[in-house]
């Protein structure tokens, strides 16, 4: 009889569990080819209806100029500025850290 009580409840805890679950996150195009930071942390930023001075959604460009500005070396122009002529590289499109495990200021983490 415990052995059917068991396997009753674990039946029972396992439907519970397995049940589907989402959450309304919009996809989020990366704006530069190394800007996956950028792209996840705005996605978390919407999803939480976080917006900037301006009452506007942040941008990934705003996001990057925050992280060059807190890392300190991404160099001098701003992340906002178009993109150069070919054959140069915007001077944001950097790569970042998403996770940040070492509380980097520049990851995702650091970010949010």
């Amino acid at each position: 009889m415990k052995k059917y009580i068991l396997l009753l409840f674990l039946g029972i805890a396992c439907t519970l569990n397995a049940q589907k679950i989402e959450i309304n996150v919009t996809h989020t195009h990366q704006d530069k080819s190394n800007w996956c930071v950028a792209a996840a942390t705005k996605c978390v930023l919407d999803y939480y209806k976080k917006l900037n001075n301006q009452g506007k959604k942040i941008s990934q460009c705003e996001i990057m100029e925050w992280v060059r500005t807190v890392s300190n070396g991404f160099g001098l122009s701003g992340c906002c500025s178009p993109d150069p002529p070919s054959p140069f590289v915007h001077p944001c499109d950097k790569e970042g850290v998403l996770l940040g495990y070492d509380n980097e200021k520049g990851s995702a983490k650091g970010i949010l």
